[in-house]
């Protein structure tokens, strides 16, 4: 699928990763750096929020999932957001790359424990999989963004293949819960809120605010699929910077702190940290 208007960068990740490391430190972030942090923390927020959307899908319809399901939403998310063929979530999907990779780059400067174990891929692979379902999705769109990566030819030869496949899976198992004449969604099914918060996480939830993340996702769920009970999305103040699923009450919850924390990610190379 093409995407309206062609592909859109503001970086890719190598010419990105050398500018940050041939940083000296700044005094302080430009108003172009602030904005820059802004939108790298939304883009990875809203491609967190889909992920946990799917775990919510996988959970409400009982659907079966062959494999890891942190992998099998990893797919979702990034499926959901490229069926849109929008340049502004072609972005927020460049921004969730960078951001494995930028977070993988943090935790090997702090000689963090790799967890080969954990549920969820490590970031790199994470990063590399996103990317190619990408590349997979529209070659001529993102070229640029697998060469940013070096991802190597042979394997840019599976994209078109998993992107293919990552669709069509996704497509069967939710079609019998896209609603028809009988029983059609309803928008009343899919709440959101935006939970009170201190002056500490105030610019995370003025960012996914301003840019109506919540309304946007849940208006999109809400018209699509028919749930069986009534589902919510929340952005909230957690104490830590994290975002999650609750099965027990079908909720979604967003953590302003997993925003800062995407800005300060950014922010901390800008400063040369």
């Amino acid at each position: 699928m093409k995407r309206k208007g062609g592909s859109r960068f503001l970086y890719a990740l190598g010419g990105l990763l050398l500018w940050l490391g041939g940083m000296q430190g700044a005094a302080a972030l430009t108003d172009s750096q602030i904005r820059q942090a802004d939108r790298f923390a939304l883009g990875n927020a809203i491609w967190i929020l889909y992920h946990e959307i799917g775990h919510l899908l996988v959970n409400e319809f009982q659907l079966p999932v062959l494999g890891r399901e942190e992998d099998a939403v990893d797919h979702l998310a990034t499926v959901t957001l490229l069926e849109g063929a929008d340049r502004q979530m072609d972005g927020f999907l460049i921004d969730a790359v960078d951001g494995f990779f930028l977070s993988a780059r943090v935790k090997r400067q702090n000689n963090s424990e790799r967890l080969f174990f954990a549920g969820h891929g490590l970031d790199e692979q994470r990063a590399y999989e996103v990317a190619c379902l990408m590349l997979g999705n529209d070659a001529d769109a993102f070229t640029e963004l697998a060469d940013s990566i070096n991802l190597p030819a042979d394997q840019r030869q599976r994209c078109p293949s998993a992107y293919a496949l990552a669709r069509s899976s996704w497509m069967t198992v939710l079609e019998p819960h896209t609603g028809g004449w009988l029983n059609r969604p309803s928008k009343d099914a899919v709440t959101y809120a935006y939970g009170k918060t201190s002056t500490a996480s105030a610019s995370a939830k003025t960012i996914l605010q301003d840019a109506q993340v919540l309304e946007a996702a849940a208006d999109f769920l809400g018209q699509k699929y028919v749930f069986p009970r009534q589902v919510m999305l929340r952005a909230e103040e957690c104490g830590e910077a994290n975002a999650y699923f609750r099965p027990d009450v079908g909720e979604v919850v967003l953590c302003y702190e997993l925003v800062e924390e995407f800005r300060s990610l950014l922010a901390g190379y800008f400063e040369g940290l």
